[in-house]
């Protein structure tokens, strides 16, 4: 298992619904938290080693209502 960390924008407002669904919904989400600054949560997922960091858990995050694009 290899860690990365995604920094997710969410819409104003949006930030504790976005964690509750990313956390419920994604399971390689290990830890969440909440940030100030340009972005509002980072995320810290758990990929196996054959998963492509650009294809898997950072896309799904930012499919999450609320949330922009996430960034690596």
């Amino acid at each position: 298992m290899r860690a990365i960390f995604v920094m997710i924008k969410c819409e104003m407002g949006q930030a504790y619904k976005v964690a509750q669904e990313a956390a419920d919904s994604i399971e390689e989400l290990s830890e969440l938290f909440s940030t100030s600054g340009q972005y509002d949560l980072l995320g810290k997922f758990y990929l196996d080693p054959e998963q492509d960091t650009g294809c898997s858990s950072p896309k799904r995050s930012s499919r999450c209502l609320g949330s922009g694009t996430p960034t690596r």
